[in-house]
């Protein structure tokens, strides 16, 4: 199982919408994955991957990461999902 580390404006808890919207995504493809939510400061060392969902500086973070931006509208969200698919699964 691959965890996915989802990072909010602060003060945001998360967005269920987006959790989900990644979840089935993944879930069509065959890829389980834990969803954690939380701040820039919060990212956990372990996680397979970073999808930042705000404009929040991630420059220290040097794991794998997406800009996730377009999944708080809604709006051209398939290529997002599709580089986080291709970034949690390594092809």
């Amino acid at each position: 199982m691959k965890t996915i580390y989802l990072v909010f404006p602060e003060g945001s808890s998360g967005n269920p919408r987006i959790e989900d919207a990644i979840r089935n995504h993944l879930g069509a493809k065959g890829i389980t994955a834990t969803l954690i939510s939380g701040s820039v400061g919060d990212i956990p060392i372990d996680v397979d991957l970073v999808v930042t969902l705000s404009p929040q500086d991630t420059q220290g973070y040097t794991g794998p990461i997406v800009d996730g931006a377009s999944l708080r509208t809604g709006v051209g969200n398939q290529p997002v999902l599709y580089e986080i698919t291709k970034k949690i699964t390594g092809a």
